[in-house]
């Protein structure tokens, strides 16, 4: 073998084990952040526009789509009978 050293993934000693980046200290409270107005207007916004218009708006399409089909028939029956 050659003389390759092998590097742990510790940390180095004058450095504390929560100290590596500051978050350890934060989230060793316990605690969760409250929920902002903000942040609920968000994620209740984004619902709505990627969820529920798309949805409104297929069906909406779905729907004017078969009432055209249906009239169409019926108007072209209507023509061809007056013939």
């Amino acid at each position: 073998m050659s003389d390759a050293t092998v590097e742990s993934a510790t940390p180095a000693p004058d450095v504390a084990a929560g100290d590596l980046n500051g978050t350890d200290a934060v989230n060793a409270t316990g605690t969760k952040i409250p929920a902002t107005p903000e942040g609920m207007a968000v994620a209740y916004g984004s619902l709505v526009i990627m969820a529920l218009i798309p949805i409104f708006f297929g069906a909406f399409r779905y729907e004017s789509a078969c009432f055209l089909k249906v009239l169409g028939h019926a108007y072209i029956k209507r023509l061809l009978a007056d013939l």
